[in-house]
């Protein structure tokens, strides 16, 4: 068996030392780790596999232990997890008694900044940052990673009605995959497709 690029991924620092074709494989690794775990133990598998190669991006241009990302759809999170340290017997265990969360947990982790479940809180989170931030005048990026169902809440459309007005500067990016738990129905949805 040959080396493995993941076990020796622990921070962002270390991803951005690969070269493109190590990412490729890193990649190819981390689909076989969460298909090898979430086959045993269930979980969310497609959400995961769709955003290995963001995820990896985001860690590789921005340090989750400075600058804030945060996932909107935290259990699509696990491989945000095996780039940050947490890829060991507590993954194989995830979602267990003694495992790591399927959400990101900040008792886990310096880099999961809120413990998040499901759609609608991203962005509102991410301007309340931006705003401490711009007031204490620090200087780190904050980026909200939004599914295509946190459109539709009440406090992402709120976020979005007061962005412009109270920070000069917060990433956005959607992560529209076209296809949720069933289809997406609605204005919001027949527009992004």
């Amino acid at each position: 068996m040959s080396p493995s690029l993941l076990t020796d991924i622990h921070d962002s620092n270390d991803l951005k030392r690969l070269n493109y074709n190590e990412l490729c494989v890193l990649s190819d690794e981390i689909r076989e780790r969460l298909i090898s775990v979430t086959g045993k133990l269930g979980g969310h598998l497609a959400s995961n596999l769709g955003i290995v190669e963001l995820t990896i991006a985001l860690h590789r241009v921005f340090s989750s232990s400075r600058d804030k990302l945060i996932f909107d759809v935290s259990h699509q999170t696990y491989v945000h997890k095996l780039l940050t340290g947490r890829n060991d017997e507590r993954f194989d265990a995830l979602r267990q008694t003694g495992g790591y969360s399927g959400f990101c947990n900040v008792a886990e982790s310096e880099h999961d900044i809120f413990t998040t479940g499901h759609a609608g809180t991203a962005l509102s989170s991410a301007l309340g940052l931006c705003i401490g931030r711009d007031k204490l005048h620090q200087d780190y990026h904050v980026v909200a990673i939004l599914g295509d169902g946190a459109l539709t809440c009440g406090q992402t459309m709120e976020a979005m009605n007061n962005i412009s007005l109270n920070t000069n500067r917060l990433i956005v990016i959607l992560n529209d995959n076209e296809y949720s738990i069933d289809r997406n129905i609605g204005a919001i949805a027949i527009y992004l497709n």
